[in-house]
């Protein structure tokens, strides 16, 4: 119930026991509980893992929404929603979810080397 965490250059085999490896999960402060809101942004979001850090991704952007208005494209990485760094899917979902009146502010990320802040504004969930 704490997350997800990975780490890099450990190896695991079938049949054989992995020693001295210690995997640290920081606890997720805002809890798991459910946010039952009137608003989110519509994007599919996945977990990656780099350099030993999660990231956030965005997998895929539904057109017309407003993620696709504000230049959000399907590869971008979600690394803070109003100045929080994001460290999970889970917690990304927290962050966008919230009421219609409040926009979200995101630091986003895209390949080679771009990164910037834009304002979007949260879409009626779809029940």
């Amino acid at each position: 119930g704490v997350g997800r965490v990975g780490v890099e250059g450990i190896v695991v085999r079938a049949g054989e026991t992995t020693r001295g490896v210690r995997i640290v999960m920081e606890e997720d402060q805002e809890g798991d509980e459910p946010l039952r809101a009137a608003g989110s942004l519509a994007v599919t979001l996945s977990e990656q893992v780099e350099g030993g850090k999660p990231l956030v991704e965005c997998e895929h952007v539904p057109s017309g929404g407003e993620a696709e208005r504000a230049g959000i494209e399907p590869g971008d990485w979600i690394l803070a929603i109003n100045g929080v760094v994001v460290r999970s899917v889970s917690q990304a979902r927290r962050r966008l979810n919230g009421p219609l009146a409040e926009d979200l502010v995101l630091e986003l990320a895209r390949e080679p080397n771009l990164r910037w802040a834009v304002r979007v504004r949260r879409e009626r969930l779809r029940r």
